[in-house]
């Protein structure tokens, strides 16, 4: 028995909140290092170090993802991946449909961008981003939607039999 519902309480016994090491939860803070690096030095490199460390360490996240919530980090892998795919085949740069200059990291597309049509094309957002959308909205209401009994958490590890 792990956790226990009373009507605006719950008690918690047995359960170990230790997720993911120490190691693996430096991952959020350096992408967001490296995303705000690649803001400010659009180039190849800084996009490939930034989507490198977004990546790796998701692997190592599988296997506490279940079910619909497997689905939904596939999607979100999905647009994400589109958007690595198109920034780095532009040299860094997301190409952006209607655009006067260039700012940061995001550059006009030409006759000459490469795979264009992943590019800002749609009211400023891209494929990518509207799939990595549909996978933030789905595991949201997945979140909401899923119970969490026993199972799922002796799955995830966190229950201390």
């Amino acid at each position: 028995m792990a956790i226990y519902h009373t009507p605006g309480v719950i008690h918690f016994e047995k359960v170990r909140f230790k997720m993911w090491p120490w190691w693996l939860k430096c991952f959020g803070p350096l992408s967001l290092g490296f995303r705000v690096l690649w803001q400010i030095f659009p180039n190849p490199l800084a996009s490939a170090v930034f989507w490198t460390v977004s990546f790796v360490d998701e692997p190592f996240k599988w296997r506490y993802y279940t079910g619909w919530g497997r689905a939904c980090t596939v999607l979100i892998w999905a647009g994400a991946g589109m958007n690595s795919i198109v920034t780095l085949a532009n040299n860094g740069r997301m190409p952006v449909q209607d655009m006067g200059s260039a700012f940061s990291l995001w550059t006009p597309a030409t006759g000459s961008t490469r795979l264009a049509w992943l590019g800002d094309n749609y009211a400023g957002f891209s494929l990518g981003d509207m799939v990595l959308g549909a996978g933030l909205l789905a595991s949201i209401l997945v979140c909401i939607a899923t119970p969490i009994t026993e199972d799922i958490q002796r799955r995830r590890g966190l229950l201390v039999e």
